[in-house]
């Protein structure tokens, strides 16, 4: 009987864990005893010694070619399970304009990686796979890489296949003895060479796809990027480079990169300090971290940042380290610039938020701001995409009610994913974290996940295949849970897979539920006895 390719696979896994085993140390053990394996299954210092330097050589090339093999393999799979669910899709009536749609988030899933990127690479793989012969060959022969037939793809997206394949036969021989931007830089000067529209083409593409983006930096910033026109993007840096070097000129203390960065936030806010900018800045951080100079970490859209430098942001000015005592923190404020502050509160003993106070019904107003600042970005496993709607987990048709453990943040793509068919999603109670009080356990109902499974975002069971034992994740669950803790969203694809994600921790857990160490009443004089500790949303 032939080998299915999920045995197949199984098997190639075995022999790299096998590999990875004898050629990796294993953390924090000493072996058991010289040429023999230790206690984990790693080899010896000793033994590995007696490797040469061009054995390891021979063996990192081996490997190259392995991830170059199996990329092809995988790029097949991923083209073959679009196509078959595409076929599903249309059997099942699905409108034309809506075939396709959540395909490329089932493979993210698989892969643990955003939708967006999953998209991206299968449209590239689809490319390689199915019009590229040569650069398929290349690749699962292990003579070139995944990125250098990415390369490849993207320089002949804007082709017919006639002239991909053209393309693709002409520049063959090649690869195998170029690196990948060279690889691009060949398919692009050949598909220039059969279609002079096609630089045209990639060009109006590219310029469709101009973008603004912001990505965490270290210590409390950001990096801000526009991907622009060339003649659009050396505008903008020359207006601000002119505007720069002439406030140099009349003596302004600030670096070049300085006043340009000060006078890009100027022009973009509209106004010469950022502290009145108007846009409301979802600033998030304990309320001992602001009251009384704690060192928890804060974040500003899901971005950490360090405690004192939210105190800043908050503040409006320096505020130093302090407890308050000297008027370091309190005592700073800038009394010039408005600031608004809601009370939000965490479960101690998990770290996550656990409630608002309400203003107004359904997904709106509190409720719906609440549920943005506890999620901070979309709640899909493994996507990072901002929150941009607001979403009943069990649906409001099925009588799922619009409440703040029933919703969830997602970003437009994931929304839009879900309600394809096969698909469904559901809530199930957060595990009692260790050290909490069995009595919280008492109090929750449906079925149990184990202590510690998964991330906050996308740890993944999948039914049939490595299933946590013990775990109905069939059944549907009980009421919310009721200890405090927002519940884990579980996600069940058409293929049957499923995977949970979790709400962001906003502070450290406490090894016990109840009064955190050095917690004192509420300014308003409501004693935190276990409801959760504060937080503020700024």
């Amino acid at each position: 009987m032939p080998d299915t390719v999920t045995g197949l696979v199984a098997r190639a896994l075995a022999a790299v864990e096998a590999l990875c085993r004898s050629n990796l140390p294993c953390p924090g053990r000493e072996p058991d005893a010289p040429g023999q394996a230790d206690s984990c299954g790693a080899v010896s210092d000793a033994d590995r010694g007696a490797v040469s330097d061009a054995d390891r050589i021979d063996a990192i090339a081996a490997l190259e070619r392995m991830k170059g093999m199996i990329a092809a393999a995988q790029a097949r799979l991923e083209v073959d399970f679009r196509d078959s669910q595409i076929a599903a899709q249309r059997a099942a009536g699905v409108p034309r304009e809506h075939l396709g749609r959540g395909v490329a988030d089932q493979i993210a899933l698989a892969r643990r990686m955003s939708p967006k990127t999953a998209a991206d690479q299968l449209a590239l793989r689809r490319v390689v796979v199915e019009t590229l012969p040569c650069t398929l060959a290349h690749l699962a022969a292990g003579r070139i890489s995944e990125w250098s037939a990415h390369e490849v793809a993207k320089a002949v997206i804007v082709l017919d296949d006639e002239d991909r394949a053209r393309v693709d036969t002409d520049i063959a021989h090649r690869l195998p003895e170029v690196t990948a931007q060279r690889a691009g830089r060949l398919a692009r000067a050949r598909a220039n060479e059969l279609d002079q529209l096609a630089a045209l083409r990639r060009n109006e593409r590219a310029e469709s796809q101009r973008c603004v983006s912001v990505r965490p930096a270290a210590d409390g910033m950001v990096r801000l990027s526009a991907l622009l026109p060339t003649r659009d993007g050396v505008a903008v840096y020359a207006a601000l480079h002119r505007d720069a070097k002439a406030l140099r000129t009349a003596g302004d203390p600030r670096s070049m990169g300085q006043i340009m960065a000060d006078a890009l936030v100027a022009r973009a806010t509209g106004l010469e300090t950022p502290e009145r900018i108007g846009v409301e800045v979802q600033l998030l951080m304990t309320d001992t971290a602001l009251l009384a100079g704690a060192s928890d970490a804060a974040s500003i859209d899901g971005f950490p940042i360090p405690a004192v430098v939210a105190r800043r942001i908050a503040l409006g000015r320096d505020t130093g380290c302090g407890d308050g005592s000297d008027g370091s923190v309190l005592g700073g404020v800038d009394d010039s610039a408005a600031r608004w502050i809601r009370r939000l509160y965490t479960d101690p003993a998990a770290g996550r938020l656990t409630g608002a106070e309400p203003r107004r019904r359904l997904f709106t107003g509190e409720v719906r701001r609440f549920i943005r600042l506890r999620d901070q970005h979309c709640r899909g496993p493994f996507c990072d995409a901002p929150v941009r709607d607001i979403d009943h987990v069990h649906r409001h048709a099925d009588g799922g009610e619009t409440s703040a453990e029933n919703g969830a943040g997602v970003c437009q793509r994931w929304n839009l994913a879900v309600e394809m068919p096969g698909w469904s999603t559901r809530t199930m109670p957060e595990p009692v974290p260790p050290g909490q009080p069995s009595d919280a356990a008492a109090s929750r109902s449906g079925p149990d996940i184990a202590p510690g499974q998964g991330d906050d975002q996308g740890a993944q069971t999948s039914v049939g295949a490595g299933a946590e034992p013990g775990i109905d994740y069939a059944r549907q669950p009980g009421p919310p849970c009721t200890h405090g803790v927002p519940p884990v969203l579980v996600v069940t694809t058409p293929t049957g897979h499923t995977y949970t994600s979790r709400a962001p921790v906003l502070r450290r857990p406490h090894p016990t539920r109840g009064e955190p160490d050095g917690a004192d009443d509420e300014p308003d004089g409501n004693a935190r006895n276990g409801d959760g500790t504060g937080a503020a949303g700024i």
